[in-house]
């Protein structure tokens, strides 16, 4: 199966069944990688940017749409 097809067969799920999927595929990856010491210090750096400047956040809806784009 190509990943268009992927694409087009995972767009017909509820938006539940895609939660559901999402929080899958997430628990997967995190089961089978480990973030490099770089990784987490970026992160490290996007929670403290956050925390500091949480009206920089964007909102749910906006991250979508930036998805879709």
């Amino acid at each position: 199966m190509s990943l268009v097809q992927l694409q087009t067969e995972l767009s017909k799920l509820s938006p539940q069944e895609q939660l559901v999927l999402a929080d899958f595929l997430v628990m997967h990856a995190e089961k089978n990688s480990e973030p490099s010491e770089t990784q987490h210090a970026e992160l490290d750096r996007r929670y403290a940017e956050a925390l500091a400047k949480p009206e920089s956040l964007l909102a749910p809806e906006n991250v979508v749409q930036r998805l879709q784009r």
